[in-house]
This record gives structure tokens, C-alpha cells and sequence, in this order.
């Protein structure tokens, strides 16, 4: 569910903010307001033109003659003027609009107006550019400059319309915002986004004919739209989504917490007394997953964040950054833990499926790459802040996602990073005599399950306060004896049942085609009153999905993300 406070109506933006997940808001607001949406839950989003002058902002008048150097041809709204796209100065001064928006504490930005090279009195202006294919060209540099600078602050960015140039740079922005693709049919223009699970916020200023809203489930987007007169609305938005209560983080149980382990090591094991229950996020049934949900457990789900594996089931739907991210040590296949963007874009979709699934938490694997040496070796002095700069983005994803975060056998990561931790999955910490890694967390309360695979005295783990489980089995290969069950350090406990972030099935969508129906925007026959579409979850509003087709919408990092699972 999204509100949308910037714009859409004469003088500005009208919309609900009780139960939307993001808000898009005018980067003029103030700091105070913003950062009261944030903490009420709210995603925010700051909306700013980035390619025409604004006289109304707060930074015009005090460098008006800087703007005035760079102005160029008129566009047709509200006596604004087209920026020159070439000229470093016109980088100077937005650059400062992208800075303000962190410093306010947007999570994310739209800047509008990226589409000179498709408008004459823009590129037909500036100096230098002699045909539109060379306007494209700078366009195209011009657009992949702020989202570089947006990603260095800390923001998301949404590609504002210009539906040409998305095949060139849709691995660049995190989401999208479109007006009118409806109306001229062009939403299966957007469709790049949504195969790599960002999501499409989509606006429409007319009524249009009653299958709207199906239309826009079946090309992804979300959609709100209005009775008005093609470019602003005359009456309030109807939305194809609806609104709903902030799910807050669900913290783990009361320390140190019992727990079954359904993921790493081969042997089986029952739930019940398991106050939290660690699966694998791809080999996890979504029926079993709702079982546990319903029974009360905390679902943590493991899966691999450093270790490139062609044989991933997700490897395909992002094979390029997969193989952009490839790096040989010591015998090992790891990820590149340098390469931030392309980790994003492969991460995103893992954590996605995750809130699908309808996990409370993320236990991340593989990166022990400062306790392994060959690793240490290959990536160099720079591997230590490498890795904590990419566990802070998977923190800060888990944060707006109101997901725990935890690492899976990472000893020599912890003691810097136990700030950014829930929780931790130690391997063999009692046997290798190394479990006080981990004391900054057990020192902060915060949870550290132990797998050995040899038999181990139990009371040698509960000293060292780790909630462990043993096997007998090779502790090189992680791997327990054929037959082998665990043997648990704790006793269960009687789990109570609660309310679940359990998922809701959605309707099942069609294939993403666009549609071909006629849409008659000048039909007064539209639906009023909130429309019953697709129920999307974003962000903070995690209801999951049961079903095997369903819409998850969501923020990482600001990355805003759409997957159907």
C-alpha cells in the first residue's frame, strides 16, 4: 500500500497515510515530518524535479544565478524550464537536492522529469547535442549518474516514466513510478521491473473502463487512480490494493531461545517445544512453513549471502550479476563482497522470497571469508570492510523489513558486527573451543544457537551460554551420520500460539502480457470507493503468502521490491 502526498492534484498531493507502507512526499516537507512518517513505519519517499528549474524550492533564490546558467528550453507545466543535461553545474545543484534528502531522512527518491532526450525543446536547446540519438546518449548518463549518487547516500531511486530508456537502465534504479501507461498502453514497457522484483507504483487520472485494476494485476503494477482530466485529479484516488495494519518486528523468543534446526546438516528433527525453527529458504514447503506459522514458532531462514552457485534456484533470474559477482579462492566459488550493486540485485530477491515465505528472520551464510585464508588472500586488506559494508546493507534491509538479522558460522565477523546482529547460528563452537566469538552477543542478550557435529558435554555449552544441539557426524564436511538425529543441550518448552505474519493467499495472475482490451478513459461508469484488487504487502506490512502465487511488494535498502512466488 502506497500514499502519494507529492503531487497528482492542483497545488500538490492528497492521499490516505494511516495503513499505506510508503509514502511518496514532496522533498520540501519538513525534516520534523519525515522523520515522523519514519518512525510511525511510514517508507519515504522524497519527490524532487531533476531535470527542470524549480523556482518554488528553498535552494532557488539563493544560487538563482547559478540556476539561471543552466536553464534551456520551456516545458509545458506550471512555467517550468528545462535543465541543461550536460553541464556539470546543473550536477552541482542536484546534487545538493540528493544530500538534503538523506540529511531530512527520506529512505528513497523520485526525481522527475529524466526525459529531455525525448522532448525537442529540451535536447533541441542544449548546445552540443545535434540529434536525439546523441541526446540519448547524455540522457542516458546523466539518468545513471543520480542513481549512483542516491545509492552513495543511502537512498533508493525510482525511475520516473521515460519507458525508453528502462531496458538501458533498469538494473540502475530500484523502482518504478509511472503516469498514464494504462492510457496509452505502454505498461508492458515496465515489465523489465517486475522480472526483477521491483516494484511499479502506478498512477492513472482517469476512471477508465470497470477491469482496471485487473488489468493492472495482470502488468504488475500498483495502482491508484482518479476521476480528472488527464493530468491532475478532480476527486480523491481509488486505489487497487488495500490498506493495512504496521506489522512490527517480531522479536525472538526470551534468551537463550530452544529451536529446532530443519536446515543445515542433514538430520531430522521435530518442532514441537522449538520456539524457533531455522529452515532453508528453498527447500522450505510453503504448507510446512504455514504449519509453524500457525503453531507459534519464529521461522528463521537460512541462505547462502557469499558462495556463488550456479545450481541456486535463483540463480537464472539474475545470471549476469550472478557471474559478474564470481571470485575463485582456494578451491572455493565466493561472491565478490566488494561489488555492492550487484550483490543488491541478487540479495534483494533472496530476501524477498524470505518475506514471502513469511520468515521472521534471515540466517546468512558464507561469510566467513576472514576465516578462511585462501578467501583473506584473494580479496586482499580491503576484505574486512568489504564485508561489514555488506552485512550493514543486509541490516538495513532487515531493519525496514522488520526481519531479525543473524549470520551462520562467522566468528571472526561477529565481535565488529554483534551491533548489526539479532541473533547468531555458531558451528562447532564448543568443539573448537571458540564460542566466546560470540560474547558480544550473548552479553547483549541476543541469542547464539549452536550446531556440533561430534558429541559434545552439554554443560561445556551452557557455560558458555550457546543453545546447542549435537550430532554425531564428519564436523569437516557439516554433515551428521546417515540416520543421525540431533541431540538438543535444552529441554522444549510449550510454544503458545499467536497471530502469525502468516501469508494470505492472493489471486492467481496471468502471464504480464500487456492487455489489449480498449481502455475507455472517458468512461463514467468507474468503480468508487475503495476497489478490490490485488492485496499488495509492503515494506512494514509483511502478510505473506500460503497460496503459490502472490504479489510481495517491499523495501531493502530502498530497494522496492515486487516478486509472485
Amino acid at each position: 500500500p502506497w500514499g502519494l502526498l507529492a503531487w497528482g492534484f492542483d497545488g500538490g498531493g492528497r492521499d490516505q497515510k494511516d495503513g499505506a507502507g510508503v509514502l511518496v512526499v514532496d522533498l520540501d516537507r519538513p525534516e520534523s515530518e519525515i522523520r515522523g512518517m519514519a518512525a510511525e513505519g511510514h517508507t519515504v519517499i522524497c519527490y524532487f524535479s531533476v531535470g527542470t528549474i524549480e523556482e518554488f524550492r528553498s535552494d532557488y533564490l539563493p544560487k538563482r544565478a547559478e540556476w539561471n546558467k543552466v536553464t534551456v528550453g520551456d516545458i509545458d507545466w506550471e512555467d517550468e524550464t528545462w535543465l541543461d543535461i550536460t553541464n556539470p553545474l546543473t550536477r552541482t545543484l542536484q546534487e545538493a537536492r540528493f544530500q538534503l534528502a538523506a540529511d531530512k531522512g527520506c529512505h528513497g527518491v523520485e526525481p522527475d522529469n529524466i526525459d529531455c532526450f525525448d522532448n525537442e525543446d529540451c535536447w533541441g536547446t542544449i548546445k552540443g547535442l545535434s540529434s536525439q540519438s546523441a541526446a540519448r546518449a547524455a540522457q542516458i548518463d546523466f539518468n545513471r549518474w543520480q542513481t549512483e549518487t542516491a545509492h552513495k547516500l543511502g537512498l533508493s531511486i525510482a525511475m520516473k516514466n521515460s519507458l525508453d530508456l528502462i531496458e538501458d537502465l533498469v538494473d540502475h534504479y530500484d523502482f518504478a513510478i509511472n503516469e498514464l501507461c494504462q492510457y496509452y498502453r505502454e505498461c508492458g514497457q515496465l515489465q523489465p521491473f517486475f522480472k526483477q522484483n521491483k516494484a511499479i507504483l502506478h498512477v492513472e487520472y482517469s476512471l477508465g473502463s470497470e477491469d482496471r485494476c485487473a488489468r493492472a494485476e495482470r502488468e504488475h503494477t500498483t495502482l491508484k487512480y482518479c476521476d480528472g482530466d488527464g493530468k491532475i485529479c478532480n476527486a480523491p484516488w481509488i486505489n487497487c490494493f488495500s490498506f493495512s495494519a504496521i506489522l512490527q518486528k517480531r522479536p525472538l523468543d526470551s534468551y537463550p531461545a530452544t529451536w529446532a534446526n530443519l536446515a543445515l546438516g542433514s538430520a531430522s528433527e521435530k518442532t514441537e517445544g522449538a520456539q524457533v525453527v531455522l529452515v532453508d529458504l528453498f527447500d522450505a514447503v510453503a504448507e510446512d512453513v504455514a504449519d509453524y506459522l500457525e503453531d507459534g514458532h519464529t521461522l528463521l531462514c537460512a541462505f547462502s549471502g557469499g558462495q556463488f552457485d550456479v545450481d541456486s534456484p535463483d540463480f537464472d533470474e539474475n545470471s549476469a550479476a550472478w557471474n559478474a559477482l564470481k571470485v575463485d579462492a582456494g578451491g572455493q566459488q565466493w561472491v565478490n563482497f566488494s561489488m555492492i550493486d550487484q550483490l543488491r540485485i541478487v540479495m534483494t530477491s533472496r530476501v524477498s522470497r524470505a518475506l514471502t515465505l513469511g520468515c521472521h528472520g534471515l540466517a546468512v551464510k558464507d561469510l566467513n571469508c576472514l576465516d578462511d585464508e585462501a578467501c583473506t588472500q584473494a580479496f586482499g586488506a580491503n576484505v574486512n570492510a568489504s564485508l561489514h559494508s555488506y552485512l550493514n546493507w543486509f541490516a538495513t534491509v532487515a531493519s525496514d523489513s522488520k526481519l531479525n538479522l543473524g549470520v551462520y558460522d562467522s566468528p571472526s565477523l561477529v565481535p565488529t558486527a554483534a551491533a548489526l546482529l539479532d541473533f547468531a547460528v555458531a558451528k562447532d563452537c564448543v568443539h573448537f573451543d571458540n564460542c566466546f566469538a560470540y560474547n558480544e552477543l550473548i552479553t547483549s542478550d541476543k541469542p547464539v544457537f549452536d550446531l556440533e557435529f561430534t558429541a559434545i558435554d552439554c554443560d561445556v555449552a551452557r557455560a558458555a551460554n550457546v543453545t546447542a544441539k549435537f550430532c554425531t557426524g564428519v564436523v569437516e564436511d557439516t554433515v551428521c551420520n546417515e540416520g543421525q538425529g540431533w541431540t538438543n543441550c535444552f529441554s522444549p518448552v510449550q510454544v503458545t500460539q499467536r497471530p502469525t505474519s502468516s501469508p494470505t493467499a492472493l489471486p492467481q495472475t496471468g502471464d504480464g502480457d500487456d492487455d489489449d482490451d480498449d481502455d475507455d478513459d472517458d468512461d463514467d461508469d468507474g468503480n468508487s470507493g475503495t476497489v478490490a484488487g490485488v492485496v499488495v504487502a509492503i515494506a512494514l506490512f509483511i502478510l505473506g503468502a500460503t497460496g503459490f502465487y502472490m504479489y510481495r511488494t517491499r523495501l531493502e535498502e530502498g530497494v522496492l521490491t515486487t516478486s509472485r512466488e
